[in-house]
């Protein structure tokens, strides 16, 4: 599991790269497309962790936090 600080500089390569927007610009959580700042952004790992999804670009968007955290409890669950 990453630390916050890995956390932070992933989703801060992820704006930029994906988004190309600067920090101050908010972007559409890649799940339900409502506008976050990056203060509220987390990443979200489109194939989990748990089951041998990385850290790349490829595999983590931006995501609001209830989006995650709603994508989090059905995974556990195997419902999504």
């Amino acid at each position: 599991m990453p630390t916050q600080s890995n956390n932070t500089r992933l989703k801060r390569r992820l704006w930029r790269d994906v988004h190309g927007r600067d920090l101050g610009v908010p972007v559409p959580c890649h799940w339900c497309r409502c506008l976050i700042g990056f203060a509220q952004a987390t990443v979200d790992h489109v194939r989990p962790r748990s089951e041998g999804g990385e850290d790349e670009l490829l595999n983590v968007v931006i995501a609001c936090a209830e989006c995650n955290q709603l994508r989090n409890r059905w995974n556990q669950t195997g419902l999504w």
